[in-house]
This record gives C-alpha cells, structure tokens and sequence, in this order.
C-alpha cells in the first residue's frame, strides 16, 4: 500500500492543477484532500482489493491464483501443419490485417461457418478503422488456460512462431484466437482470445479486439494505477499514454468525472456514456446497433485505433 500511495502522491505532484472540465481551477492538494474526505458509500475504488474482490481482480494485482488447462498445446505439430495461401479465406491485400485462428474446431463446416460471420462481424463493427478481418481455416492446435473467466495462452512463444510461419505467405499484423468454447472465456493483449461458441461472442470479439488495437477496459475491476491513463479511465489528463494523448487532442472529447476513485484520488473519463468498452452488451444490442448503422465506438477510440494501425 506504501508503494502505491508513494506513487500516487508522485504523480499528482508533477501533474497539471487543473484535471478535467468537471474540477474547474481546483489545485492537485485540494482534489486529494476532496478525495480523500468522500464520505459516499456509492463511490467504486479501482485500486483496492477486497474480501469481495474475483479471483481475476487478484490475478491483475500480482495474486497467485491456480489454473486450469482448455486446450493443450502442441508446438511440433504447429511446425508441420503445411499451411500456406490457401488456408486464408477473406484474405487481404493492403492495411492492417487480422487473422482470426480457430482453436478446438473439429468439423470444417462449423468451423467455415463461425469464422466467417465473425470475421463479417467485425467488418462491420471496425468499419470506420482501417482494419481487415480474415480466418485459417485450419483448427490450430494453441495451448489455452484459464483463471475464471479470463482465457490466455499458456505459451505466447507459440503465437508468435505461428504468426511467422503465417508472414512467409500472409501479411498478417494480429492474431486473434478463437476458441471452441461455450463458456464465457476472454482476454485482450497482443493475441487476444475469446469463445466464439459463447452466447456472447460477439460483444467478446469487438470488445478483446477493441484491446488488441489501443483501447482499455472502463469497466468496475481492480486496476494498479499505472494503468488509468488510457482510453476509458485515468487519473491526469497530462500523464495519458501517448497514443492516448495524441488522439485527444485531435478529436478534444469531453472529460467526465467517473464519481469513483483511486483510493483517494477521482478517477476520470471521456465522454462519460455506456459503451462496448466500458459496459457489457448483448449479441441482439450489436446486431441492432450494425442494422441500424449507429457507432459501435465514440471518435476517441476511433481515432486511437487508427493511429495504433498505421503505426504511430
């Protein structure tokens, strides 16, 4: 707790007084004193582990925590797999590519039918990044565990040596790994994962791929405090990641206080309304969010994605 605080009182002295445009003129010294008095028992503290907190707020915070084998891996085997051009379908010429990469799909056609509406999915949904979406067509065989609800590779070396086996024939930029799963498993990251047989595999898809290109979660969950300066929370408008910053000052949205804190510090947003990063959504609200051609993200994230394509 010492660590944190120490950090915490570091970074509000080399930030600017003013916050966001809920704060008005006030000093750093009169926000943690505000903070630090709040009295509500509403309020939500980022920053905290409780006797309530899930076994994936412990994971974050650097807990041991035990987990369990989904799929087991088999590295020699991706070596030898033989793929080559024919294996991509939608394939893509130029831009950012993702390629979706099934895991645990044993019939062709189940795995034909779900790569390819996803990959139209999330056409639509990123229309507005300069993002491509293809699949292999080939079930690889990617070792994935899972703590809870949170799905990730137990070797990422494995990823990246199939990623370069994949460059030799494809331009490929991203992997994602779609699993064969009906339980509600996802992660974000470099190689982000998600069930696609998950009755909400859509909100996972859009929401770990929203990741994989520069977004961060927005959502009730423990966070150390380096991580509240990205695209959905943070703590000063002056130590935003770069990408982050960047696009603020671009697209100027505007700062909402969130009306919870870091332990005694408020923790701040843009715009301050519900979206796919910061609240969940159902398969029936996308589909008629995309019917209706209405934004699955605000310009912010628009915005940070772009950059994050093109490389900067």
């Amino acid at each position: 707790m010492k660590k944190v605080l120490s950090w915490i009182t570091a970074l509000a002295l080399s930030s600017s007084p003013a916050i966001g445009t809920d704060n008005g003129a006030r000093t750093l010294t009169q926000i943690v004193n505000d903070s630090c008095n709040v009295s509500s028992t509403e309020s939500y503290d980022y920053c905290t582990l409780t006797d309530t907190s899930s076994t994936i707020d412990k994971l974050i915070a650097g807990k041991k925590v035990d987990k369990e084998i989904v799929f087991e891996s088999d590295t020699e085997m991706i070596k030898y797999m033989g793929l080559g051009k024919e294996n991509i379908r939608f394939p893509a010429k130029e831009g950012y590519n993702i390629l979706l990469i099934p895991v645990g799909y044993e019939e062709p056609n189940e795995l034909d039918q779900s790569m390819g509406y996803l990959a139209d999915v999330l056409t639509d949904a990123f229309k507005k990044v300069e993002v491509n979406f293809s699949y292999l067509d080939v079930s690889m065989p990617i070792g994935i565990e899972k703590i809870d609800r949170w799905a990730s590779l137990t070797n990422k070396d494995e990823a990246n040596e199939l990623k370069e086996i994949i460059k030799q024939f494809y331009p490929v930029d991203g992997l994602v790994i779609v699993l064969n799963h009906d339980q509600y498993l996802a992660s974000g990251g470099d190689y982000p994962v998600f069930s696609g047989e998950n009755s909400s595999g859509l909100y996972l898809a859009i929401h770990e791929v929203g990741h994989h290109l520069g977004l961060g979660d927005g959502y009730n969950r423990y966070y150390s405090p380096e991580e509240l300066k990205g695209s959905e929370l943070f703590l000063f408008s002056d130590k935003l990641e770069p990408r982050v910053k960047w696009a603020q000052t671009i697209v100027r949205p505007p700062i909402k206080f969130t009306g919870n804190y870091c332990i005694c510090l408020p923790v701040y947003t843009f715009y301050g309304d519900d979206n796919i990063m910061n609240k969940y959504q159902s398969n029936r609200a996308i589909l008629r969010l995309l019917k209706n051609d209405e934004p699955i993200f605000n310009p912010l994230q628009i915005e940070i994605m772009n950059r994050k394509v093109i490389g900067i």
